[in-house]
């Protein structure tokens, strides 16, 4: 884990529904923050055709700039800089190449120079996609200040919804003990009552520091950050999954939180 300077913080997000998620926190971020968004899903990266932008300069452009740095953090950390991206909504943003050979050999390099320079310059929130449990621990989550375990909830029926609550545990047992803290980002309301989900998922609280946090499902606000226009930035703010989000992002400010924290 990184020694980080104060309001820096290098936060994974593993899971369901990742990208939404974590440009939903990005977005919902109080005024003065501007966390980087920085893809790093071995499957490809999305968020560059999200935003309605070119696929390029991406993760790969900014590894081979990298690559002929000097070894100084100020010095690697303003190569990165100088290529990270706005999206017409001013979110801050590094996409990972879209085809997912490349973006695994690409996230591999990043993770020895690019990852480590963003976790000790910058708030990051990484958008790590459904990490298998077969691969291990990634070197991206080992620089984890927190990590946010995304958990969708299966509305179809209970079984189907507590086979996905298992394969979430899995991921929590994975990381939880290389995460300081991790946060299970719980999306949806139903079937479970967060109550429920936090009661099952509690014996991990004797590996790490845990919280639960529930998110609105809100196809709305997920179609406005994904581009859709005509919703002013007022209204995106008061949508149930920017309102959630906020909660979260104060959570993670604050290091502490409510784990009953519920949508209203």
């Amino acid at each position: 884990m990184v020694d980080a300077g104060a309001g820096v913080t290098f936060i994974p997000l593993i899971g369901d529904c990742t990208t939404t998620t974590t440009v939903a926190l990005a977005a919902a971020h109080p005024v003065g923050d501007d966390p980087l968004i920085v893809e790093a899903d071995p499957a490809g990266g999305s968020i560059a055709a999200w935003f309605d932008a070119p696929l390029s300069p991406s993760l790969s452009t900014v590894v081979a700039g990298v690559r002929g740095a000097d070894h100084a953090v100020a010095s690697v950390w303003a190569g990165i800089d100088g290529l990270v991206r706005r999206s017409r909504s001013g979110l801050r943003y590094l996409p990972a190449p879209v085809r997912s050979v490349e973006a695994t050999r690409t996230i591999a390099e990043a993770e020895h120079s690019v990852f480590p320079t963003i976790a000790r310059s910058t708030t990051a929130l990484v958008d790590v996609g459904r990490l298998s449990p077969a691969g291990g621990i990634t070197k991206t989550i080992r620089l984890a200040d927190t990590v946010i375990v995304c958990h969708r909830q299966a509305t179809a029926s209970p079984g189907a919804a507590g086979v996905r609550l298992e394969r979430t545990a899995e991921l929590i047992d994975l990381v939880a003990d290389v995460a300081s803290r991790i946060i299970v980002a719980v999306i949806g309301a139903e079937p479970y009552e967060l109550s429920s989900i936090d009661d099952y998922l509690s014996p991990f609280r004797a590996r790490t520091s845990f919280e639960t946090h529930l998110l609105a499902v809100d196809d709305l606000a997920a179609a406005v950050l994904a581009g859709r226009v005509g919703v002013s930035r007022r209204r995106l703010s008061r949508l149930p999954l920017i309102r959630t989000c906020q909660r979260l992002a104060t959570l993670l400010d604050d290091g502490a939180g409510d784990a009953e924290a519920m949508v209203s």
